[in-house]
């Protein structure tokens, strides 16, 4: 290789990194308009002490972040009578259905999700990644809560 094609491959190099960014944050500038990401609760840590501001200590925080998911999936926090889903307090009442399922495609790893049906016609969906153990988990996790409030699943 000469010089002018190695300056020409560094130069490709820093254009497709700079787009790269710019792409990241208009992306992410989507998100939260979408209100898809937690803007002030961008890390776990500040989410949780926010929540614990909120509602108190949780019994139980289960954490649903996925290695490469591109967007911050913050933890379920579960109390007594309710739960904390997505920045979303939940109880009983607003819960009709919980069930996981494989949104994946035959040609991809399993990509699991818990999806929560609201009175409201609302669905939330949280994704698990290729854990079906920790679907099932927070399935059951769910279930109890709600039926221990008196709801039957």
């Amino acid at each position: 290789m000469d010089i002018p094609s190695i300056i020409l491959s560094v130069l490709i190099a820093v254009v497709v990194t700079a787009l790269f960014i710019v792409y990241r944050k208009q992306r992410q500038r989507s998100l939260l308009s979408q209100g898809m990401v937690v803007d002030s609760n961008s890390d776990e840590e500040s989410y949780l002490q926010a929540s614990e501001r909120d509602y108190g200590v949780p019994d139980e925080v289960v954490s649903v972040h996925t290695f490469g998911s591109p967007t911050y999936e913050p933890p379920l926090l579960f109390y007594a009578d309710f739960v904390v889903v997505a920045g979303q307090k939940l109880t009983a009442e607003d819960i009709t259905d919980v069930t996981f399922n494989n949104r994946s495609n035959p040609y991809t790893t399993n990509d699991y999700q818990v999806v929560v049906t609201c009175a409201d016609g609302k669905k939330l969906s949280i994704a698990i990644g290729n854990d079906i153990d920790k679907a099932k988990y927070i399935v059951q996790r769910l279930s109890a809560v709600f039926a221990h409030s008196g709801n039957e699943m």
